[in-house]
């Protein structure tokens, strides 16, 4: 007796193999599409670089059709995010300087740390009457910094400056020092499907955001992450950034204006245990005798409370700039473990 003839054996395992992928490359496109349409890939998300033109409107934007999120700032008499400044009044001027974080990247005006710190610095030190300075500049980095401080020191008259560091102002030395290393550096942290994909890139951030709120730890979640790798080019950025520092700590202090550093975390060191930064400041900021705040034990801490990103951005969202005003405040004030690290800051007013 003839065995029953199965149609299934007929089809050439080549189209099995199409019949199964079909369905797959449909949903994914679908996914992307879906994706898309609610979030955007493009890193450089401000509409024109208006920044340090007095009174101009700076506008960023995020998303597209199904999410979009817009911020929109009117700049001050210098340029700078917040109200105008008059350095005649009688107060104590503390001045933060950084990028795209300092300025409040994806969050408003009253959002951002600087501001923040200036609402609750009063109750706190009441006898200094602070008056905090935004110097964030989108995409500066310390050579950058370097020059604005300069350039701000006769209209503004600080009595403290706070520089204030991300692992992207390492990454910009790097990149100076060796285009080539450094880009085959970034190709290798982020593959073109990362780069390309919303969908990919969604699930890695969703991935993340596990990992962060669940208090996992991924020594990969960050690819090749070159603070890793202690090699001539990482030394050699490290070095010439110190070597930047001191220039600009020299500069300050022949003006008397008291100078420190503020250091935030890449946030996938909360994942990943990487505290190359920190313990790299810690030690200049010994050797140099400049007050220094690492912030990166403090998002440890109160990372139960949530992720603190704007996602898919990646900046630090609004409940992230209340975490490091509060610190900034706390440290200011003498509060984590040491004295008020500014006298000028701690009761004496500048003149």
């Amino acid at each position: 007796m003839n065995a029953r003839h199965d149609p299934a054996a007929a089809i050439p395992f080549r189209r099995k193999v199409v019949y199964a992928l079909v369905p797959a490359v449909l949903l994914f496109g679908s996914v992307e599409v879906f994706l898309r349409a609610g979030h955007s890939l493009a890193r450089n998300k401000w509409e024109s670089n208006v920044f340090l033109r007095p009174h101009e409107i700076a506008r960023w934007s995020e998303g597209r059709w199904l999410r979009q999120r817009r911020i929109e700032t009117t700049l001050n008499n210098l340029g700078l995010r917040g109200p105008d400044v008059h350095p005649d009044t009688d107060q104590t001027r503390l001045l933060f300087v950084g990028d795209s974080i300092t300025f409040g990247e994806g969050v408003r005006d009253e959002e951002a740390f600087p501001s923040v710190a200036e609402r609750i610095l009063p109750g706190r030190l009441p006898e200094a009457r602070p008056r905090v300075i935004n110097g964030g500049v989108p995409g500066y980095g310390i050579a950058e910094e370097t020059a604005l401080v300069k350039a701000l020191l006769p209209r503004v008259r600080p009595a403290v400056v706070l520089l204030t560091f991300c692992v992207n102002d390492l990454f910009a030395v790097m990149e100076q020092q060796a285009p080539e290393r450094y880009a085959r550096y970034e190709e290798e942290r982020f593959s073109p499907l990362f780069s390309l994909s919303a969908t990919t890139r969604h699930l890695f951030l969703r991935y993340f955001v596990f990992l962060y709120v669940n208090g996992l730890s991924s020594p990969y979640i960050n690819g090749i992450h070159p603070l890793q790798q202690d090699g001539p080019d990482v030394r050699r950025a490290w070095s010439e950034y110190f070597s930047a520092l001191d220039l600009l700590a020299a500069f300050l202090r022949e003006n008397r204006v008291e100078f420190g550093l503020v250091v935030f975390p890449d946030f996938s060191q909360v994942v990943t245990g990487i505290d190359t930064p920190e313990k790299q400041f810690r030690g200049y900021g010994e050797e140099r005798g400049i007050p220094v705040l690492p912030l990166l034990e403090t998002f440890r801490e109160r990372r139960v409370e949530g992720i603190p990103l704007l996602i898919p951005d990646g900046h630090p969202n609004a409940r992230a700039h209340e975490i490091i005003a509060s610190a900034v405040v706390d440290w200011l004030a003498g509060d984590r473990g040491g004295p008020p690290p500014f006298p000028s800051l701690a009761g004496t007013r500048y003149r």
